[in-house]
């Protein structure tokens, strides 16, 4: 949805204020194309932060879009690593429905791929593509092969956190929305999910 004009004069105002240095219309009518794609809340947070950096001069309108982009909450690849081979992870999932004597390999992957996805979408879809046997099996505490496993297991996710982005970008170049790994679960801002409960294995 575009901005409206009121919301963009008010966001060329703070672009041009935030930082010493001439604003001419023309660069601000570029400003506008290339933003145009954004939300006025987007565009204005991400100055705002752009400002609270302290930069000395006005960023490019590729900086600003970075930091719309950018997802503070986007696991590294060590934090993907504990939420899914540590304790709580991924891996120790449990159905909280059912008694530990009538757990089904069906059941158990439906609540690993479950708690994965509420985890994080990015460590959701990490998990989908890699497989749940795939990570059962590769051994990332080997004494001799630990090492080269973490190493895969990195690639597989820098390649896919990589093809993702470019995806993402193509598609807003594009001009089309899709909700992919960006619709979170909005039930559970309000504590409520319509997920299947499932819990940590003891």
């Amino acid at each position: 949805m575009s901005m409206s004009a009121k919301e963009w004069d008010t966001l060329a105002l703070l672009i041009e204020e935030g930082w010493p240095g001439e604003f001419t219309d023309a660069a601000a009518k570029a400003w506008r194309v290339l933003l145009d794609d954004y939300d006025a809340g987007q565009v204005l947070a991400a100055v705002k932060g752009l400002v609270a950096r302290g930069g000395k001069f006005r960023p490019s309108v590729a900086e600003v879009v970075a930091q719309i982009r950018r997802d503070p909450s986007a696991p590294t690849f060590e934090e993907m690593y504990r939420l899914v081979y540590g304790p709580g992870g991924v891996l120790k999932a449990r159905p909280a429905y059912l008694g530990p004597d009538s757990i089904t390999p069906a059941t158990l992957e439906r609540a690993q791929l479950d708690r994965a996805a509420m985890l994080h979408p990015l460590v959701g879809e990490f998990v989908r593509r890699f497989t749940l046997g795939r990570l059962r099996s590769l051994e990332v505490d080997h004494p001799v092969y630990g090492e080269a496993n973490r190493k895969k297991l990195r690639q597989a996710w820098d390649e896919m956190c990589e093809s993702l982005e470019d995806r993402d970008i193509a598609a807003l170049a594009s001009g089309r929305r899709g909700a992919g790994l960006t619709a979170l679960d909005p039930l559970a801002a309000l504590g409520v999910s319509a997920r299947p409960q499932i819990e940590a294995a003891k």
